[in-house]
């Protein structure tokens, strides 16, 4: 028994073994390698999209809703002295914006690339959106129900008078909508700079700014030149809320660069 242990290449097992464990090793460590490189690429893609999402929210939905706002109280003065407003130009084809990413993100369910603490604050900003779908959604319904007054009829007619009642009716409800759009346009902003508290954290002070630069550029292009000092005025008025770690010194430098950048 001795004799036969003893003639086992005992050192060739163990290099051997020795061999298949290190490979298995190696192995391993090579998958998740890839597979932490692969999960670093999606969370920067899915950052990078979401911080432009946001800052879109951040920037301009509250405009829309004090715009929103100012139409409201202009129709309720109306309502209170039992007229109308021009309702029926007001439909939404929807989607009316952009949150492909902000629905990917949530999609994704890696706590790797998106943790509860960024998540919660996601579904809220999610959440607001398809409130304030909803609410365009039965304004463009109410805004369908108006009748057309014809030029002919009598204004005593009975007709008529119908007419005026269900015009009336459908556009209370119609500005109660509005009024619903309103307050989720001016909260949006809110819960987007909640979020991005946590995504600007993926992203140097450089790289951030490049992102932000690129927003402003596309915003800026959508009202008119930045050539035009008044346009430039009302991007920096829009943004400086949202963006209030950039100083006045690197806003004008940021409005050369850009004014570079179109000629």
């Amino acid at each position: 028994m001795l004799k036969k242990l003893s003639s086992i290449p005992w050192k060739t097992l163990l290099l051997e073994l020795l061999i298949v464990f290190v490979g298995v090793f190696l192995a391993f460590e090579f998958n998740t390698f890839s597979e932490n490189q692969k999960v670093r690429s999606e969370k920067e893609k899915i950052m990078t999209s979401l911080k432009n999402e946001l800052d879109v929210i951040g920037l301009s939905f509250g405009n829309m809703g004090a715009f929103q706002k100012s139409k409201v109280a202009e129709w309720d003065s109306l309502l209170r002295i039992e007229q109308f407003g021009d309702f029926y130009d007001w439909r939404y084809i929807q989607p009316q914006y952009n949150y492909a990413v902000l629905e990917y993100a949530l999609d994704t369910r890696d706590s790797r690339i998106i943790d509860f603490q960024l998540y919660e604050k996601l579904v809220k900003v999610y959440q607001e959106i398809k409130k304030l779908e909803y609410a365009e959604n039965l304004m463009t319904e109410w805004g369908g129900q108006f009748n057309n007054m014809p030029t002919n009829i009598d204004a005593k007619d009975a007709d008529y008078q119908y007419r005026v009642a269900d015009n009336r009716f459908a556009f209370y409800k119609f500005t109660k909508y509005a009024a619903d759009r309103a307050s989720i346009l001016q909260r949006l902003p809110e819960y987007a700079r909640a979020a991005l508290e946590l995504v600007n954290k993926e992203f140097s002070p450089k790289q951030r700014l490049e992102l932000e630069k690129e927003v402003l550029r596309t915003i800026a292009n959508r009202i008119g030149t930045l050539k035009d000092s008044e346009v430039w005025e009302t991007v920096q008025n829009m943004a400086s809320t949202h963006y209030t770690h950039i100083s006045e010194s690197e806003w004008e430098a940021l409005r050369q660069e850009l004014l570079a950048e179109s000629d």
